[in-house]
This record gives C-alpha cells, structure tokens and sequence, in this order.
C-alpha cells in the first residue's frame, strides 16, 4: 500500500471593495476511479481573493482534485 499526501498553501490578496465573488468551498470530496478510492474526504475553502497552490509527490491526487471541483 503507498501513501501519499497533498498539502495547500495559499495567499492573501485584497479585492475591491463591493466585490460579490463567492468562495469556493468544497466539503468531504472524494473520487472513485476503476474501482479505487483516489481521493478520500478533502474539504478545501477558498475566499475570494486568496491565491492557493495545491502540491504534493506525483500520484497524490493534485489533478484529480481539480477535475472534480471543476467539474471536468
């Protein structure tokens, strides 16, 4: 069994005042793929105007994590 791990980091930057732009929040996400549990129970928040990086080894789940936000 291999483990792996991602980590998020972010940064703060401010937006105009009177900006409206909803958070993206994601809660408990996980994807099964042929089969197999490839990411299990990540919940990540974003605020608006916050910058974030995701990284972690190759096989940690990083694209897969971005395909299920958006949706692709």
């Amino acid at each position: 069994v291999r483990s792996t791990t991602a980590a998020v980091g972010s940064l703060s930057t401010k937006r105009p005042a009177g900006d409206t732009a909803a958070p993206l929040v994601t809660t408990e996400l996980s994807v099964n793929l042929g089969g197999r549990l490839i990411v299990d129970r990540v919940s990540l928040t974003v605020a608006p105007g916050e910058i974030v990086g995701l990284i972690g080894t190759n096989g940690a789940g990083k694209t897969t994590i971005v395909n299920a936000v958006s949706g692709f």
